[in-house]
């Protein structure tokens, strides 16, 4: 369907010639002066294209023609554009046509950024003379470089070039001859050749330097090409230009006019009467040029780069740092060598050779990623037990590289202490090191994306009120967690696996912490997967947990946790177990193939479950001891171990809308204490119930919960 754009987007210059044709002409013949329509197709070393052209006379006389002339081009490299002009020529008694015109031009470039511009022009042409200045003043802003954008990295410099593309203001101007065929024999009424030499300069305050240069061009015209069709015309031409843009540029092609309604006016025409519907002549598209040259800031962290400095194996990071200051790039390139760990100072960007770096020119605001050149280092810790990077200070970011612990003879990949906002990792392997991968103390902000932490004790470690986002990220093969923090934090991880915790658990939320997880993997866990001390907050979605050597979720004290579309499956304990005063919000929810309960509550917890299964459940379905509130809807029960429900005393429980399939050992409702409270109806019981629907001290419960086609649990007695 592309190349019917770009048919319509030529076309529309031919429908407005169109438009104009059919106000202005007349098959009566009266006028002097006749419309025409031409087409042709140039190849260019520049950019090659196809253009249609009508001209229409509008208002005229004996010596004066007011007239539109419309274009409409087609370039290779998808570029398009419009043309559209109103013209003035007056023919004076010294034999010179004197013109004015003014129109507007609109352009899709090659980068898909559509430009306008106002042009206008003046002229004189004579039967052998032509003399024409024409100008442009463009319309629209500067737009996103695109393809046009490059990034130049010399010396201690790194900087953006075409960041934006911009419309140029211009201006252009030719002198033509007539050769004198005639000199030579040629039937100069049938034949000219023509000859111009000229210039053009257009500019912005945006370019480093205009884009201007020399041009010259000939054509060679073939009058009542079609025999007894007068005014039509062939038409041969080339031309050459240069410019320090775009260097040497040539081209060649040709035109066929044809012209509409003309009868024998253009026979009785005088050749300077002819001359008046000359089509315009003006530059052949809207010029744009890539923008000047800019500095460039880390697209993440914001930090404009005032210098470049580089180091090997060979060198000191730490020197290096501290010598480069605030506002550097580091690139560190792997070709010679391990490169020792560091102090990395503030408002620095360390980047590993290899990998591609996201800048952003600091006047544009466009984004480029830049691949920067080398071998991807390795950085050790020299076997110090320290760290193997400590950062000084905010606005950091540390990308492409690998953070090699030595076997636990570092104690972070990464460490920062306290108060350090806006720090980036990026495309990291941090392996082997005696504590966290990443890790810091207190009011810290760090961005994890696309980092891989292979055999630490913790992937990351913080202690209280840090603000820390992980994506795309992978752990494995950890000791005592993936994720711990202490109190206040606030975490967001999303696009994430751990798996294989050999002591712990996945995630360690000790309290007030706040969370949200979205497409993660929790696998194979030591301990409960994600273990919850008091008053945190945890919202879950498209989260699976498997393989735990204890719970899904370990909730203990006042705990609210929002899960959405989560499966829990094959873990040692229960699906999701909590102590006292737990807010549980679940919906789409997926637990098989427990050891102990599915979801196993203690004292005062709130659990609401819309939707999901329970299946392959090792003990009892849903267990509740005292004072919990169970309100459960379209939940499928599946192969229960014990009951789907085991309660004790003052519990809340409504069931409606659920199903019991396949094999339940004991019972559909156990009661073992007293003071409980039953409701719900619209039930389906299709299990094998290995006991009875109901077991219970008579007066245990009060209240009903129905089943579609009976029997009932009803009011303290069990059918």
């Amino acid at each position: 369907m592309v190349w019917k754009a770009r048919v319509r987007f030529v076309a529309a210059g031919v429908l407005a010639a169109s438009a104009f044709l059919a106000v202005s002409a007349s098959p009566a013949h009266a006028d002097k002066w006749s419309p025409w329509i031409e087409g042709g197709g140039f190849l260019s070393s520049e950019r090659d294209r196809g253009e249609v052209t009508g001209f229409a006379p509008l208002l005229q006389n004996e010596n004066s023609l007011l007239f539109a002339d419309v274009k409409g081009k087609l370039f290779s490299e998808s570029v398009k554009e419009g043309n559209f002009a109103l013209g003035y020529r007056q023919m004076t008694e010294q034999g010179w046509n004197l013109g004015v015109w003014g129109g507007y031009d609109i352009r899709e470039s090659e980068t898909g950024n559509t430009f306008g511009q106002a042009a206008f022009g003046f002229e004189a042409l004579s039967v052998d003379y032509d003399a024409r200045l024409n100008g442009y003043v463009p319309t629209s802003d500067a737009k996103a470089g695109g393809g046009l954008t490059t990034i130049e990295l010399s010396g201690s410099q790194i900087l953006m070039t075409g960041g934006r593309e911009v419309p140029l203001w211009g201006i252009e101007g030719e002198l033509g001859w007539r050769v004198p065929l005639e000199n030579l024999g040629a039937d100069a009424e049938r034949n000219e050749f023509r000859v111009y030499a000229g210039g053009y300069r257009f500019d912005d305050s945006d370019l480093s330097k205009p884009v201007q240069g020399p041009r010259v061009r000939a054509e060679w015209r073939i009058n009542e090409i079609i025999p007894g069709l007068a005014g039509s015309r062939l038409s041969f031409e080339t031309s050459f230009q240069h410019d320090s843009y775009r260097d040497d540029q040539w081209e060649a092609g040709f035109r066929l006019r044809i012209p509409l309604f003309a009868g024998d006016a253009p026979k009785n025409l005088a050749p300077i009467e002819r001359r008046m519907t000359e089509a315009l002549v003006r530059d052949t598209d809207i010029v744009t040029a890539p923008s000047k040259t800019e500095k460039v800031a880390d697209a993440l962290t914001g930090v404009t780069f005032d210098r470049v400095a580089r180091v090997d194996g060979s060198g000191d990071l730490d020197a290096t740092s501290l010598a480069a200051g605030a506002n550097s790039l580091i690139i560190v390139d792997g070709g010679n060598g391990d490169v020792p760990g560091a102090w990395i100072e503030p408002d620095q960007t360390v980047a590993g050779a290899g990998s591609v770096l996201g800048l952003r020119g600091v006047t544009s605001g466009i984004l480029v990623n830049y691949a920067i050149p080398g071998v991807t280092p390795t950085i050790v810790s020299q076997l110090c037990g320290c760290d193997i990077l400590s950062l000084a200070g905010s606005n950091t970011h540390v990308t492409g590289m690998v953070l090699d612990g030595d076997s636990g003879f570092a104690d972070f990949g990464i460490f920062l202490d306290s108060n350090q906002r806006n720090l980036h990792f990026t495309n990291l392997e941090i392996r082997e090191v005696a504590y966290a991968g990443i890790g810091g103390n207190e009011d810290n902000e760090i961005f994890v994306d696309g980092v891989n932490f292979y055999e630490d004790i913790f992937g990351i470690y913080f202690e209280n009120r840090n603000s820390i986002t992980v994506r795309n990220s992978v752990m494995d093969v950890l000791y005592a967690a993936g994720i711990y923090a202490g109190t206040d934090n606030v975490i967001s991880i999303s696009n994430m696996e751990i798996r294989r915790v050999d002591f712990g658990s996945a995630l360690i939320l000790n309290s007030t912490n706040d969370v949200t997880i979205a497409n993660a993997l929790f696998d194979d866990t030591a301990a409960s997967a994600v273990y919850v001390g008091t008053d945190n907050t945890i919202v879950a979605s498209g989260l699976t947990i498997t393989e735990s050597g204890g719970s899904g979720f370990e909730l203990f004290d006042y705990n609210n946790l929002a899960l959405t579309d989560v499966t829990i499956e094959d873990v040692l304990d229960s699906g999701i177990e909590g102590d006292t005063g737990n807010t549980i919000e679940a919906m789409g929810l997926t637990i098989r193939q427990t050891g102990w309960n599915g979801l196993n509550f203690n004292i005062g917890n709130t659990v609401n479950v819309t939707g999901g299964l329970l299946e392959e459940i090792g003990n009892d379905g849903v267990s509740g001891l005292l004072d919990n509130d169970f309100t459960l809807s379209g939940l499928t029960f599946r192969n229960i171990g014990l009951s789907a429900f085991y309660i004790e005393d003052d519990n809340s429980v409504s069931v409606s809308g659920s199903v019991f399939e396949g094999t339940v050992v004991e019972d559909i409702l156990t009661v073992g204490g007293s003071g409980n409270t039953l409701s719900g109806s619209g039930n389906e019981n299709n299990a094998v119930v290995g006991n009875n629907l109901c077991t219970a001290v008579p007066g245990s419960f009060t209240g009903t919960i129905g089943f579609d086609g009976g029997p009932d649990i009803v009011d303290g007695s069990c059918p």
